[in-house]
């Protein structure tokens, strides 16, 4: 049964965050799975990236490049073109997978199941790797990803490597939501498998943080019309929708910074 268990390809970006690299390495390092590859796209770093990926000899296949790119799906798309495993997991920089299990458990998933797409969950942590909090998606709903109500733990996913290609990689021009374009047209193909299991440790400084809530929200207009899944099928009802979310996510983060600020 060996021979059926897949090749996991691990695709990290990273820029001028050495420290954050070496994390997700030593993380992939503790893999009892070793049916690997990691696969490093470094956006030209300047502080020493490169002289250490050049001393970076697991007992895996690694490859990676150091030139510009245009953004972080540039980036990852750059590094789906150089993987070579049979699925793909996108964990960037400063992120790590959760125990030494957890590939094992997707490869078994995958040998059982030959999804095309799965998940599983993400633990929230700090500077200092403590636990804030676990997400997870379960069941999957395609109408609640659509909508902006639910989203896939990215870092958790993974993807056939001939079916992401075939769709074309990230489309950047959804900004900070392209992974969850992604994860629309993929459930619009298929649900994904749900694996029960906490898979990544995602360092909750991400660029994700950085979006503003309206914005957000009219990414996920963008992304529903370009799938076809309207609010109601309408675009009028859509659009009273997207307002309505971009003014529940804005009150709930203004009440964030509020209680912030009184618990100093």
């Amino acid at each position: 049964m060996e021979d059926k268990l897949p090749c996991i390809s691990i695709v990290t970006v990273v820029r001028n965050n050495l420290q954050g690299l070496i994390t997700t390495a030593e993380s992939i390092q503790r893999q009892t799975y070793k049916k690997i590859e990691h696969v490093i796209v470094d956006g030209a770093s300047t502080d020493g990236t490169l002289d250490w990926l050049a001393a970076y000899k697991p007992n895996y296949r690694v490859s990676f490049i150091s030139e510009p790119d245009n953004g972080i799906y540039d980036a990852m798309n750059k590094g789906m073109s150089l993987a070579s495993g049979d699925i793909v997991q996108f964990l960037n920089g400063g992120d790590e997978l959760a125990t030494g299990s957890v590939l094992n458990i997707v490869a078994q998933s995958y040998r059982e199941s030959r999804w095309d797409w799965a998940y599983g969950q993400i633990r929230y942590v700090n500077e200092k790797y403590e636990r804030i909090r676990e997400y997870s998606f379960s069941p999957f709903s395609l109408k609640k990803l659509s909508m902006g109500l639910a989203f896939t733990p990215h870092p958790a996913t993974f993807v056939k490597r001939s079916r992401i290609e075939t769709m074309g990689g990230f489309r950047s021009d959804f900004g900070f939501s392209a992974d969850q374009e992604m994860a629309v047209r993929l459930g619009k193909q298929g649900s994904p498998n749900v694996i029960d299991t906490v898979i990544t440790n995602y360092l909750i400084e991400g660029a994700h943080g950085a979006s503003k809530p309206a914005e957000t929200a009219r990414r996920y207009a963008r992304i529903r019309r370009a799938n076809g899944l309207l609010v109601g099928g309408s675009r009028v009802l859509d659009a009273g929708f997207t307002t309505a979310l971009a003014t529940f996510w804005t009150a709930r983060a203004q009440a964030g910074r509020l209680r912030q600020y009184t618990n100093r």
